[in-house]
């Protein structure tokens, strides 16, 4: 075989591919780093006249054209098909293959990212991985180095791209049933929520190793009740992963009531809870960690003051409250308003969260416990959907008014640590008894 070839020797025949865009930036990388992955030449006979034709590789020898020359060297520019050869050019022949694959459109998205993830490999056993700044310590480590910068430009597409796909793959090579997935963008959501149960995973962790540290490893339950206002907290910095609360409604809720139910007279003024409003959302603020919610069941005659106070503490609120559909109702005049069958929560954020179970309705249904303690109790599955939505196992709760325990006896049974403040001495001694029941 020849050892080199002229390029106006070379018969390009109609092909397939017609659109050969990132020949500029191909050719900027061939000009920087050289030509990482041979054209691919054969020989056909006609009429007793050989002639060379290309077999693979028109968007590579487009750029050579490009960059000016009129020549091409064996094994550095081009290997001929049915060429054997060492494992670098075995590996060669492989990497054509990918990369000529790679450019056709009736590839899945799954194949074609498994693809390139391929590639990258066989080009790095090829060339090294790419490192970071400084002389190679040994010629064995001389090689030029091939990342994920060079296999963009050899695909033609944007370095992010590129360096998407790679993770996908890699997601994907671990959890092969997420090669089920419709969409790409299904799988990176999926990544986004996994990264978000990872933090806080990790966050658990250190928890964890900081109770053995103390000596406190076999913390016998997963609440702790405090009989203090919630102003007078300890908690540190970014220490928590929810906030869940029941604010009070400001309506005066036992004057429209009869006192049937067991009760406690507490202060539901709007003037009081809208003094109260500002000291939650600075400390909500305070104690969550970055990328966690904060859920608070309000009433709404102080709606847009719970929303500036949000705000303007650092949190982005949806402005669209969660429903929670009692299947009941409840009017001071039925005669002339409707009656009251929900209750109204707002979610706040910090960061960029993510939902684990993504796709939940706004809406929840359940009824109200069947023996409440307090008036305004809610049911503990509605409390336990929201932890199922935004925490993990061994999570740090926090509950700035905890009424009954509500809030720890959801955690209790999701095995989440709920810290709770309730300044009612009567409420905080009605609470403890029922989370002190718990098996």
């Amino acid at each position: 075989m020849d050892e080199q070839v002229k390029i106006a020797d070379i018969i390009v025949e109609d092909r397939m591919r017609k659109d050969f865009g990132g020949v500029d930036e191909l050719a900027a990388s061939i000009k920087k780093y050289g030509l990482l992955q041979p054209i691919v030449l054969g020989t056909v006979q006609e009429n007793d006249l050989s002639h060379i034709v290309l077999l693979a590789g028109e968007r590579r020898l487009r750029s050579m054209k490009r960059l000016g020359f009129t020549v091409l060297e064996h094994s550095k520019h081009y290997v001929w098909r049915g060429e054997e050869g060492d494992d670098d050019k075995k590996l060669r022949f492989k990497a054509i293959e990918l990369e000529e694959n790679l450019k056709r459109k009736q590839l899945t998205w799954q194949e074609e990212l498994l693809g390139k993830q391929q590639l990258l490999a066989i080009m790095q056993s090829i060339f090294g991985a790419a490192k970071g700044g400084g002389p190679p310590r040994s010629v064995s480590e001389a090689k030029p180095g091939f990342g994920v910068g060079k296999l963009a430009a050899m695909l033609g597409e944007a370095v992010s791209t590129t360096s998407q796909d790679l993770q996908v793959a890699a997601l994907l090579t671990q959890i092969p049933q997420l090669r089920s997935a419709k969409t790409k963008a299904e799988v990176l959501s999926k990544m986004k929520i996994a990264g978000a149960v990872y933090s806080m995973q990790a966050a658990a962790t250190i928890l964890k190793e900081a109770q053995a540290a103390s000596g406190n490893a076999a913390a016998p339950r997963f609440w702790e009740l405090l009989e203090v206002s919630f102003m007078d907290n300890t908690l540190a910095d970014a220490s928590v992963d929810l906030i869940w609360t029941d604010l009070p409604y400001g309506t005066d809720v036992a004057a429209a009531h009869d006192k049937t139910e067991i009760y406690h007279e507490y202060d539901d003024s709007r003037e009081s809870l809208i003094a109260m409003l500002d000291s939650v959302a600075r400390e909500s603020y305070r104690v969550l960690r970055d990328d966690r919610y904060a859920v608070f069941c309000f009433g709404f005659n102080y709606y847009n003051e719970l929303v500036t106070v949000l705000r303007t503490a650092g949190f982005h609120v949806n402005p669209v409250p969660c429903i929670w559909n009692k299947g009941t109702k409840f009017g001071v005049n039925p005669l002339v308003a409707y009656c009251i069958g929900y209750e109204p929560l707002l979610v706040a954020w910090k960061g960029a969260p993510r939902f684990i179970r993504p796709g939940q309705s706004n809406v929840f249904n359940y009824p109200p416990p069947e023996s409440r303690i307090h008036l305004v109790q809610k049911p503990v599955a509605l409390v336990k959907q929201f932890l199922e939505d935004m925490t993990v196992e061994d999570a740090v709760v926090v509950d700035w008014c905890a009424g009954t325990g509500t809030t720890g006896v959801a955690c209790h049974e999701m095995k989440r640590y709920c810290i709770m403040f309730e300044k009612d001495s009567v409420m905080a001694l009605l609470g403890r008894a029922r989370l002190e029941s718990l098996k």
